[in-house]
This record gives C-alpha cells, sequence and structure tokens, in this order.
C-alpha cells in the first residue's frame, strides 16, 4: 500500500530515549532536497538544492517507485550517507496565472537555492485544503514579475500552520538564466515583494 507522504509529516524516526549522559545526538542538517525512490518504491537518496547528492542509509519503503518528491528533509551525515530523520512535505507551485487568487498569509521567509525559489509560509485555517501557485504578473527584456498563488476558499482562518513551497526556475515562462525575478506575497500586512534572483 502506497503511503502518502504526510503520514510522515512530522518524523520517519523518533530519538530513543536514553539515560546515558554520553550519548550525543547526531547534528542534524535541515534543507530543502529532492528525495527519490528506487525501482521497488524505497526512497534511496536525496538531492540538495545545491547539487550534492547522498545515499540514505535508512531507506523508507512504501512509495511510488521512481519518484521524485519535493521535502524539507531533516538528516545527518556519516561517511557520505544520509539518515533520515523528519520529512515534510514541499508544494511544488505550478503557473496559476490564468486562476489567479492572492489571498493573504504570513511569510516567514523566502530564499533562492540551485534551480528553485523557497518558502516558508504561514497561512491561517481551519484544516481545509487551500490553492497554491505562482502568477506571472508580468515579463520584461531582462526581469519577472512573479506573485504568489494563495486560494484560501471556504477554510475558516483559525489557527496558523506552517507551509513550504517551491518554485522550479524552468517551470517559469520565458525564464533564462540572465533575468532577474521579483516575487510579490499578500501578507495580512499588505503585498511584500521580494528581488529573489
Amino acid at each position: 500500500m502506497k503511503r502518502p507522504l504526510s503520514i510522515i509529516l512530522l518524523s520517519v524516526l523518533a530519538f530513543a530515549a536514553c539515560n546515558d549522559s554520553d550519548d550525543v545526538y547526531p547534528d542534524i542538517i535541515t534543507q530543502f532536497v529532492e528525495i527519490q525512490s528506487d525501482a521497488q518504491g524505497a526512497l534511496t537518496q536525496i538531492t540538495t538544492d545545491y547539487a550534492q547528492t547522498y545515499q540514505i542509509s535508512n531507506p523508507i519503503e512504501g512509495y511510488t517507485p521512481q519518484t521524485t518528491y519535493r521535502v524539507v528533509c531533516g538528516y545527518a551525515l556519516q561517511d557520505d550517507k544520509a539518515t533520515i530523520y523528519q520529512l515534510m512535505p514541499v508544494y511544488l507551485l505550478r503557473d496559476s496565472t490564468l486562476t489567479p487568487a492572492r489571498d493573504p498569509i504570513t511569510l516567514l521567509s523566502v530564499w533562492q537555492a540551485g534551480e528553485y525559489i523557497n518558502m516558508q509560509l504561514a497561512p491561517r485555517t481551519h484544516g481545509e485544503a487551500h490553492g497554491w501557485g505562482f502568477i506571472v504578473d508580468s515579463i520584461r527584456a531582462d526581469h519577472i514579475f512573479l506573485s504568489l498563488h494563495h486560494r484560501q476558499g471556504d477554510d475558516m482562518p483559525s489557527y496558523t500552520q506552517n507551509v513550504y513551497a517551491s518554485i522550479l526556475l524552468s517551470h517559469i515562462n520565458e525564464y533564462s538564466e540572465e533575468k532577474k525575478i521579483s516575487l510579490t506575497i499578500n501578507t495580512f500586512d499588505g503585498p511584500r515583494t521580494y528581488d529573489v534572483k
């Protein structure tokens, strides 16, 4: 049975409780990564946004074979292998220019890394699904202007929830390495624009 990535939203492995003060916990690296499954549907490899690839020392079974997932991954490195401690799903945003919505959210951070624009967001929710994507506002010879697409729908704004999202640069219409990119995000304090590339 295939397991959705959200089943391991909070952690893949639980830290074992211990009473021995000499035990040392590993240094955990937390990054946006691509995680790949093998022909048997086990997650076996991660690739960071800076093109560093590591084999997974504790493969995680039950996924679609030969599939790449976008996740925030907490892992420890030893002997150039990654031990996975945490996986959190990431929305890989698609072009939503034809059906735009700019419902406000709380923005925690936005940055460009490798071939991605990454975001940590905090929408107000009551647990219903939201719509996510990006909007191409305008394209100039040397500059692309984007907005975050966020559709609240009928979800009541009861509490905040962390959401991770990425835009793959090659998914942006007319993108080239020479062009600058600005991203506008509608927050509860008004629109905020960031030069992300």
